[in-house]
């Protein structure tokens, strides 16, 4: 049995950028038999926390890829890593040409994007100026650079004992990032999650 369920929040999202209400009730239903929630984003926690108000669902949030985890019962971040100042200098220094945006929290930046700049541009940057960090993801055109993309680590952060993950991806883009986890799914859509889910927990089925 799985004590929880590690899932990219846009695969929970629909096109209206609305969770499908027969989706939050599968949801409400794995968290009754005491399976948490964790969901996984490149944007801030507070962006997350928005779709919490009128019906909490959530357990944790990792943000910024891995980078910042955030206790949303207890109200807390629970590990933070922060791009180091040298690299973030190194960042603004090669791409200065290019449209920069800073991601931050508490006065500390945990993820820089380089807007509309092409792969093979990119690669060559980051090589030509040696920049040493431990990740980068492209995302929707855009390039997040970050000091922790190993969703696992950030999750075995929230881990107790006899924790067991089932994480849950998008088709494109999350493969690299679910590539550590034992067991996991990848979907196109919100949609197809409920049947999938009702493959793992038997008491969905009813």
């Amino acid at each position: 049995m799985y004590n929880a369920l590690v899932c990219n929040f846009e695969a929970l999202i629909n096109e209206e950028e609305a969770i499908p209400m027969e989706l939050m009730l599968i949801i409400d239903k794995l968290r009754t038999n005491n399976i948490k929630l964790i969901v996984t984003t490149t944007k801030n926690y507070e962006d997350i926390l928005a779709y919490n108000k009128s019906y909490p669902f959530l357990d944790y949030i990792i943000a910024y890829n891995g980078a910042l985890v955030y206790d949303v019962n207890k109200e807390k971040v629970i590990y933070n890593k922060p791009l180091a100042t040298t690299i973030l200098n190194k960042i603004k220094t090669s791409f200065s040409s290019y449209q920069l945006l800073f991601h931050t929290w508490n006065n500390k930046t945990y993820q820089v994007e380089v807007a509309n700049i092409s792969t093979p541009k990119f690669l060559k940057i980051i090589s030509t100026e040696n920049i040493k960090v431990n990740n980068y993801t492209e995302h929707k055109n855009h390039y997040l650079f970050n000091e922790n993309t190993d969703l696992l680590l950030a999750v075995n952060k929230i881990k107790k004992s006899n924790f067991s993950v089932l994480a849950i991806g998008l088709n494109k883009g999350d493969k690299k990032n679910l590539e550590k986890f034992s067991t996991k799914f990848y979907v196109t859509s919100c949609y197809e999650i409920i049947s999938k889910l009702k493959t793992y927990f038997n008491f969905l089925k009813n």
